[in-house]
């Protein structure tokens, strides 16, 4: 129809939206501006408006499209909101699903990764690094800790390790007496070489080197503890404990083992007291199977004596 509805001036009664209306209605309305909508507030009542139009329960489909943004205020949805490949993006950081790796924020441009801060992060796999030189920090002020925790069986959790903030911080092992014999040794640290498919054979074993700096900045082995498996056949196996040092610069050798029988000192070494010589290698002469002849019974007994200890205890020998 032809009839110009709500001008400025005018009121008409005129109903255009029957009961039993099926079909659009191509109406020309005077007083309005582009992108209003016209709003039925009464029973008989309508006006224009592009601001405030409330919708009850509207059923969009399809896509909404807007020139630049959409924006919504708080609401409440009742039901899953799906992205799909999109990104969901806030005044700093852009939110998307990767179907490689999962959940990322990044910065805006897309070339940075953000940051998530949270109160506690549960993990239900595996905590991967994808790029080189990453790291586990502790909080950063005087004292802070950083704890690890672990299930003491029967009992509950309990700390084992935590890195801890001083004057020189450093790296504690160990847990307190929760649940601890207080009468018996409790194994705190372990240090595991094999435990594969494969068969372990003589001098398998496990060393703990230690890197120190130098007068040029270098570091380099200057010390090591090795524990090597010395016979490695099932229930008859023997270990020993080699302890090395750097001696002249030279790579590190051997100073002292541990053995089955006691403590064996390499061919050169000796054990000293405050830097006197104590212990040496074993003086071989055959004039120690002499029998002693001094001319006196009491003094040929006492060398007698004399060089039988030192027999026994390994000092001299014939040959």
């Amino acid at each position: 129809m032809g009839n110009d509805m709500f001008g400025t001036d005018q009121s008409i009664g005129l109903d255009i939206f029957g009961a039993s209306h099926t079909t659009d209605i191509d109406a020309h309305i005077s007083g309005g501006t582009a992108g209003q909508l016209l709003v039925v507030t009464g029973a008989t009542t309508a006006v224009l408006q592009n601001t405030g139009v409330k919708l009850t329960a509207p059923d969009i489909q399809g896509v909404v499209t807007a020139a630049a943004t959409l924006t919504l205020p708080a609401f409440t949805a009742g039901g899953a909101i799906s992205l799909g490949a999109n990104r969901l993006k806030t005044t700093t950081w852009v939110m998307y699903d990767d179907a490689t790796y999962g959940f990322f924020i990044k910065n805006l441009a897309e070339t940075d990764y953000g940051n998530l801060s949270a109160g506690e992060l549960f993990i239900w796999k595996d905590i991967v690094a994808m790029s080189d030189n990453r790291y586990l920090q502790a909080y950063n002020a005087d004292g802070a800790q950083f704890l690890f925790y672990a299930r003491d069986n029967g009992v509950g959790i309990a700390e084992i390790t935590r890195l801890q903030g001083a004057a020189d911080p450093y790296v504690q092992i160990g847990r307190d007496d929760t649940g601890v014999a207080l009468n018996a040794v409790t194994d705190m640290l372990f240090l595991q070489a094999g435990g594969g498919t494969g068969n372990a054979a003589a001098n398998f074993g496990f060393g703990l080197p230690v890197y120190l700096s130098n007068a040029s900045s270098e570091q380099e082995e200057r010390a090591s503890i090795d524990f090597v498996l010395t016979d490695a056949t099932n229930a008859s196996e023997d270990v020993e404990i080699n302890f090395k040092l750097q001696i002249a610069g030279a790579a590190t050798a051997e100073v002292l083992s541990i053995v089955g029988t006691g403590i064996d000192l390499p061919t050169g070494k000796v054990m000293s007291v405050a830097g006197t010589q104590v212990v040496g290698a074993r003086v071989v002469d055959a004039r120690c199977d002499d029998v002693a002849n001094s001319g006196d019974a009491t003094t040929d007994g006492l060398i007698d004596a004399l060089r039988d200890a030192m027999i026994t205890h390994g000092l001299i020998a014939a040959a």
